[in-house]
């Protein structure tokens, strides 16, 4: 068998297979921690807004739902410009070999990219609705706005 005649190979492909994953994660909590703080700076720059609204009558899932939508079309956004940039850069890699290797340390002359359509897809969506998830620790605050306070509030 190839994997019990060459060991050292297929230790050092899963150790990079745990690296992918471990770069993913980090990648993830970034950005949904960016989520929050933006969706929170929001919320502290329509206090206001949030108070009249209130006052009104409008009620708290109401203002969750505007504030869940305009943060899940800032993440939805971000997905794209990300995904063109990279798939971008990556067919740009691959048609035209722009990052070289040096063939005796690599084995191979440039770093080989590989279209998974599949991955990419399974991958945006994962991102989308965890950061999506992630926005509901900042929608709590929402609901502890007092309309009075707030239309005060300078």
């Amino acid at each position: 068998k190839v994997s019990d005649k060459y060991v050292q190979i297929f230790d050092w492909l899963r150790l990079l297979n745990r690296n992918v994953v471990i770069f993913f994660s980090l990648v993830l909590f970034v950005a949904a921690f960016n989520m929050v703080s933006i969706l929170l700076i929001l919320i502290m720059e329509r206090t206001q807004m949030i108070g009249v609204l209130k006052s009104l009558g409008a009620a708290n899932g109401l203002l969750r739902r505007i504030f869940f939508f305009n943060g899940l079309g800032l993440i939805v956004r971000g997905v794209f410009w990300g995904n063109l940039l990279g798939l971008s850069f990556c067919w740009i890699q691959d048609k035209y070999k722009v990052i070289p290797l040096d063939p005796a340390n690599y084995y191979m002359n440039h770093v080989p990219i590989q279209f998974d359509p599949m991955a990419v897809i399974l991958l945006n969506l994962f991102v989308v609705l965890m950061t999506a998830f992630a926005l509901f620790i900042p929608l709590s605050v929402i609901s502890r706005i007092n309309p009075i306070k707030s239309i005060r509030f300078d």
